[in-house]
C-alpha cells in the first residue's frame, strides 16, 4: 500500500499535468482563428474588384470617345473632299453636302478638342490611378 508521501507525490504529478493542460487550453484560446485576416482579405478583395471594374470602365469610355472623334473627323474629311473636289455641280447636292458638313461640325463641337482633351485626360488619370491602386493591393495581399 502506498504511503502518504507517495500519494502526495502522485497528487502533485496530477496537479502539474492539470496545470499544463490548462495552460495549453489557454494558449489555444488565444490563437487567432483567421476570421480577422479573412475579413481584411475580403474587404481588400472587394476594393480590388471595384477598382478593377472602374479601371475597365474608364478605359472603355476613353476608347469610345477617341473612336467617336476619329469617326467624325473621317466623315468630315470625306464630305469636304467630295464637296471641294469639283465633281458635284447640282446645287441641291452641294446644299446637302454643306448641311452634312455643318451637322458634322456641330457634332464635332460636342467633342471640341479642348473638351475632348480634358475628358481624355480625366479618363486617363482615372485609369492610371486605378492601376496604381490595384498594383498596391496586389503587392500587399495577405
Amino acid at each position: 500500500m502506498p504511503t502518504l508521501l507517495e500519494d502526495l507525490h502522485a497528487l502533485l504529478s496530477v496537479q502539474a499535468i492539470d496545470t499544463r493542460i490548462e495552460r495549453a487550453k489557454s494558449a489555444l484560446n488565444t490563437l487567432d482563428s483567421g476570421a480577422d485576416i479573412a475579413a481584411v482579405y475580403n474587404a481588400g478583395k472587394a476594393e480590388f474588384d471595384a477598382l478593377r471594374a472602374a479601371m475597365v470602365k474608364a478605359q472603355s469610355e476613353q476608347k469610345d470617345a477617341e473612336l467617336k472623334l476619329q469617326s467624325l473627323e473621317e466623315k468630315r474629311t470625306e464630305v469636304e473632299k467630295t464637296l471641294y473636289s469639283g465633281g458635284i455641280t447640282a446645287s441641291r447636292e452641294l446644299d446637302s453636302l454643306n448641311m452634312q458638313l455643318d451637322m458634322l461640325e456641330r457634332q464635332r463641337g460636342d467633342f471640341a478638342p479642348k473638351q475632348l482633351h480634358h475628358v481624355l485626360l480625366l479618363l486617363a488619370s482615372h485609369c492610371q490611378s486605378s492601376q496604381l491602386q490595384l498594383a498596391g493591393l496586389l503587392h500587399h495581399r495577405p
